[in-house]
């Protein structure tokens, strides 16, 4: 506490704060040495002081029937062991203070009494202090879940989604224009201009994803029951998506919604006045052609910055400060498919669709997508289209559950950072079965990953991702 008393330029309860912080951040084999030179620290200097007694009043420490100095050269040793004694509480041995049964005057040995008192009370505040903290530690020790989360964080788009593939355009063609008109109304010449249908997509939006590995999955009880994953990202505000784009996910599969909205169905269903206007749907994609333009410029500055030794990187790194000042960052909730999880007992999966309602995406791209009917537009179906998209500083993920050994709470967390995202890769298969038929896990393959189906990964022999192998 700053306001808490300074004795001569020091503060006992801030360097009690800081001691207590730090024996929590360390290891155990620091915190033992620390223990230990606290034990013989303050034991030598009570020892000093028994000695001095001892020397000047030698009657008043007994060794087996004899004062202080009877056998002579050894005095130190003698005090230095009623003094660890008295310090630890075991109780005294040869060497104890005088009592009235052993000196006839037990008045003049008053202070050697109070020292020794005193030292045992700071024996018992020192040994429950340390107590305490073991306590704390193995405690929270115990509350870790023992999980390991992938190094990459990657992202699957386009083919590699594998849940839908892009629409032919000679089937949407194939459907008789009779038949659309038959449900679409009379245009109004009044109306917008709208987009031809062609211009549309069915490309569904890319995944990232990343997962966690139960390293007690072949412990028997090694299970974390009810667990769940809450994560956060902290992105530029301006990402955050709107009510209004909100408002549109609620209604999906419920029917139309006119102007800007999201029209959920085929694209052969949609009618006339429910395609995008053709000035909203150009002012997007110009955006968007912006947007990528100027993240491959950034890309090639911050490559030849980095590559280049014996370059000045100030001016670089200043502009960069200037830019990520103007933007406010705030944290935001990010949803994954599978956010709870009742029995985990191997390896969990993580995905968080992009989306028009993913903070994630840049609000050129969430527009683009929101235009294109939920779905990803074509101009955005490539590695480097996809990456600059994507805008965060650092994804939070944490997970939280039951240990099913103890039925104690346990959590663990990892962070995320843009640079170790990877770009039309998927994870390696790391379950397989043995001889016996039995289902296992092979925790060497956690970050292995290798190119999407379909293609289309980026180039990583520049990329500085840690503990990441391709095949």
């Amino acid at each position: 506490d700053d306001k808490g008393c300074a004795c001569f330029g020091f503060k006992p309860n801030q360097m009690v704060v800081s001691y207590l912080f730090w024996a929590f951040r360390s290891n155990f084999l620091a915190l033992f040495l620390s223990a230990a030179v606290w034990f013989f620290s303050l034991t030598v200097f009570f020892a000093l002081i028994i000695y001095g007694i001892g020397i000047r009043k030698p009657h008043c420490i007994n060794l087996d029937g004899m004062d202080f100095d009877a056998k002579g050269g050894a005095q130190f040793m003698d005090a230095y062991e009623l003094s660890w004694t008295t310090f630890s509480t075991v109780g005294y041995g040869l060497v104890h203070p005088a009592t009235s049964h052993t000196t006839e005057d037990a008045r003049d040995c008053f202070m050697i009494t109070v020292i020794c008192t005193l030292e045992s009370f700071i024996g018992i505040l020192i040994a429950s202090f340390w107590s305490a903290i073991f306590l704390s530690k193995v405690t929270r020790i115990s509350s870790f879940a023992q999980v390991t989360f992938s190094s990459p964080i990657l992202i699957r788009y386009g083919r590699g989604v594998g849940d839908a593939a892009e629409e032919d355009e000679d089937m949407e063609a194939s459907h008789s224009e009779s038949s659309l008109e038959s449900r679409s109304p009379k245009r109004n010449p009044a109306m917008k201009p709208k987009i031809n249908r062609s211009e549309l997509s069915r490309i569904p939006c890319p995944v990232l994803e990343f997962r966690i590995l139960n390293r007690l999955h072949a412990q028997k009880s090694g299970e974390i029951i009810d667990a769940s994953l809450s994560i956060a990202a902290s992105v530029d505000q301006c990402q955050i998506p709107s009510k209004h784009d909100g408002q549109a996910r609620k209604r999906r599969g419920h029917g139309k919604r006119k102007g800007s909205k999201i029209v959920l169905g085929n694209i052969k269903d949609i009618l006339e006045e429910d395609l995008p206007d053709q000035a909203d749907w150009t002012a997007a994609l110009g955006k968007v052609h912006m947007m990528i333009t100027s993240d491959n410029r950034r890309r090639r500055q911050l490559s030849l910055s980095q590559r280049s030794m014996d370059r000045d990187l100030s001016d670089f790194d200043q502009s960069m400060e200037t830019h990520n000042l103007a933007d406010r960052k705030v944290f935001t909730k990010i949803t994954v498919e599978s956010q709870e999880h009742p029995f985990f007992k191997r390896v969990w999966v993580g995905r968080h669709r992009l989306d028009h309602e993913s903070p994630l995406l840049r609000p050129e791209a969430r527009n683009l997508v929101r235009l294109n009917n939920g779905y990803w537009p074509r101009i955005l179906n490539s590695a480097d289209a996809v990456r600059a998209s994507v805008k965060f500083d650092q994804i939070l993920v944490s997970l939280s559950g039951t240990s099913n050994v103890d039925s104690n709470s346990v959590y663990a967390q990892n962070i995320y950072s843009y640079v170790d995202l990877c770009v039309g890769y998927k994870f390696v298969n790391i379950l397989y079965r043995d001889r016996r038929g039995a289902l296992q896990l092979d925790e060497s393959l956690l970050n292995d990953v290798v190119e999407q189906d379909g293609g289309g990964g980026e180039d990583l022999i520049d990329r500085d991702v840690p503990n990441l192998s391709t095949h």
